[in-house]
This record gives C-alpha cells, structure tokens and sequence, in this order.
C-alpha cells in the first residue's frame, strides 16, 4: 500500500485513484454543461441583435441548442445514476467483506486462545501425572524399607507385615494404572 503523506495527512493512494477518476468525470461534466450554457447565452444575444426574418433562423437554432442541452443533461444524470448505483454496490461489497474479515480475526484469535489454554491443560495433566508417578515410587521405596527393617527387628507379627506387603503391591498396582 502506498502512502503520500501531505502537511500531517495520510492519503491512500489506492482509494484516492478512484476518487479522483470521479472528480475528473464530474468536472468534465460541468464543462459540457457550461459550454452549452454559453451556447445559449450566445444564441439569446445574437436574436436580440437580429431582424425578425433572422430571428425565426436562431430561434430554430436556439431551439435544438436547447434540446441538445437537455438531452445531454439527461445522458449525464441517467450515467450519474449508473455510476451511483455501482458505488453503493461496492461500498455495500466492501462492507460486508469488512465485517467478515474482523469475524474472522476475531474467530481465530479465539481457537488460538482456546488452543493454548487446552495445551496448557494437556501438559499440565502430563505433569501432575508424572508427579504423581514420582510420588508413589517415593511411598513404595519408603514403605519397602519400612518392610525390610520392620522384618529385621522382629518388633512386627505376621498380619502387620503382610499389612506393610498388602500396601507396598497397592501401590504398584496404582503406579501401573497411571502408566
């Protein structure tokens, strides 16, 4: 996109073509209505100055002057009306492409954030799994210790280490579920 900048004021080069290209067409418009305007001016002034034989001669003249005119006129508004209606069918395009884009953007913003926050949750679940893991190999090697010195002192019956062995294999078993 080019951009001419002129005493603080941005102009886009892009938009400002077509809008120039209108007030080219517009201003050549007012020239042909201005020339015919001083045709008739002209005509009005030469009848003044005329004999009446002369006077029926211009006023043919003025006549289809006048009638050129107001065709012309008529081809111009007719167009006006065209070119109207085409600038109202591409601002009314543009908007619309317009709202679509910023849905769009703003779609996208949201599935990026939607996204991130489910990989957050994914890794964060990874983690709290490995912590997990990590905190029962810890219970087991405590425990298994706890079993091997409590089966050395001899302090412990049969049922309180088969207690110790019963909660070290639980352990396990959770350990491989989490696998």
């Amino acid at each position: 996109m080019s951009i001419l900048s002129l005493n603080d004021q941005l102009v886009d080069r892009t938009k400002s073509a077509l809008y120039l290209y209108y007030l080219a067409r517009a201003s050549l418009r007012e020239e042909k209505r201005n020339v015919i305007r001083r045709k008739v001016e002209l005509s009005v002034r030469q009848m003044k100055k005329l004999d009446t034989d002369k006077i029926i001669r211009h006023v043919g003249d003025l006549h289809g002057h006048i009638i050129c005119a107001l065709d012309k006129e008529n081809k111009i508004l007719a167009h006006q009306k065209g070119e109207e209606l085409v600038h109202h069918t591409f601002t009314h395009k543009i908007s619309t492409l317009d709202n679509k884009l910023s849905r769009y953007l703003t779609t996208e913003d949201a599935r990026k954030k939607r996204i991130e926050h489910l990989e957050h949750k994914i890794t964060k679940a990874f983690m709290t799994k490995r912590e997990k893991l990590a905190h029962l190999k810890h219970d087991i090697n405590r425990l298994t210790k706890l079993y091997h010195a409590a089966k050395k002192t001899k302090k412990y019956n049969a049922a309180q280490l088969l207690h110790f062995a019963k909660r070290i294999e639980h352990l396990k078993e959770n350990t491989h579920a989490l696998r």
